[in-house]
């Protein structure tokens, strides 16, 4: 086995990031049944600089290269990968594929992951990243399982870089809490990619009005007993720390994976100090309880990330609780 340093210059918001990563090249994989393991041919790392078709671009003028540590090299490409050759990207997280063992066509979704969808903020540029960076590429699969919709959910790597956290390293998609046995390392591509404000956590892209201080202040997200059974043991806090009145409507709160999304009534205001709870069951809405009604649990106790976002679609706060 060999280890080589592959330098890939990444256009992000105007600014060449370089990314090192260890690119480990094989002579040979085993090859077994098909669907269990990727063919026995593999290609050799590419040094191929990653463009992006639609670049990320907040102040065109700047040109500025940095570096960061290496930190989409890991976890190494699995021994037990399944090859693909990517056909189709459909957004910053799903793709078609053809696996190269059976020439059968599949659809695969990032696990771990999610990317903004085509309508919000930084949607088509999320496809436009995972486009630059496996479009037309042979791509290394580790399957985790098929969702409700058929598609496969998996790791992905393409030359040995770990697709899934490239992804959020560069803003493109959030990280799921525990949706992937790499989470670990998800989270911290995402702990990376806010700290340098790219992508969705930059606030000239998807950030919303700087004098606005409505605020996320909890989530309780285990319920006493079951949370099934007890709904309205789940909720959220929204408090105004800001001088004025805030007109929350078209506003709405989302969890980390999208599936479960609430939308403030029309004309609800938000005095200054005040707050307002979200309970994630029915009820009868007042000034200060609201009622998501989602018919099934909202937040995952393990860990989750909670979303204001505003009117426009942009982000007013974050909150992240859990492992």
């Amino acid at each position: 086995m060999k280890r080589a340093v592959v330098v890939v210059p990444v256009l992000v918001l105007g600014v060449f990031v370089v990314l090192l990563f260890e690119a480990r090249t094989n002579s040979a994989r085993d090859s077994s049944a098909p669907g269990t393991t990727p063919p026995a041919n593999t290609a050799p790392a590419s040094s191929t600089p990653i463009a992006l078709d639609e670049p990320l671009v907040v102040d065109e003028s700047d040109t500025s290269e940095s570096q960061i540590e290496p930190v989409t090299t890991g976890p190494p490409t699995p021994i037990d990968a399944r090859r693909a050759t990517v056909r189709f990207i459909s957004d910053g997280d799903s793709f078609d594929i053809t696996w190269s063992d059976t020439s059968e066509r599949d659809e695969v979704r990032l696990i771990g992951i999610n990317a903004p969808e085509g309508d919000a903020c930084f949607g088509n540029r999320a496809r436009s990243v995972l486009r630059s960076l496996i479009e037309d590429q042979t791509v290394d699969i580790q399957v985790s399982y098929r969702d409700e919709f058929g598609r496969i959910l998996g790791d992905v790597w393409v030359d040995d870089l770990y697709v899934n956290a490239m992804m959020i390293e560069v803003g493109g998609a959030v990280a799921l809490t525990d949706a992937s046995d790499h989470a670990d390392a998800l989270a911290a591509a995402q702990i990376r990619a806010q700290d340098a404000t790219r992508g969705l956590w930059d606030p000239q892209l998807c950030g919303s009005d700087p004098e606005l201080r409505v605020v996320i202040v909890d989530i309780n997200a285990d319920a006493d007993g079951r949370d099934d059974e007890n709904p309205n043991g789940e909720w959220i806090d929204i408090l105004n720390d800001g001088e004025d009145v805030v007109d929350l409507s078209g506003w709405s709160i989302r969890d980390e994976s999208t599936r479960h999304r609430f939308l403030f009534p029309t004309s609800f205001l938000l005095a200054p100090n005040e707050r307002v709870r979200v309970f994630s069951g029915c009820g009868d809405d007042s000034t200060f309880d609201l009622y998501w009604c989602d018919g099934n649990p909202v937040w995952n106790n393990a860990g989750d990330t909670g979303f204001l976002v505003d009117a426009e679609g942009l982000f007013v706060d974050t909150f992240d609780y859990g492992s």
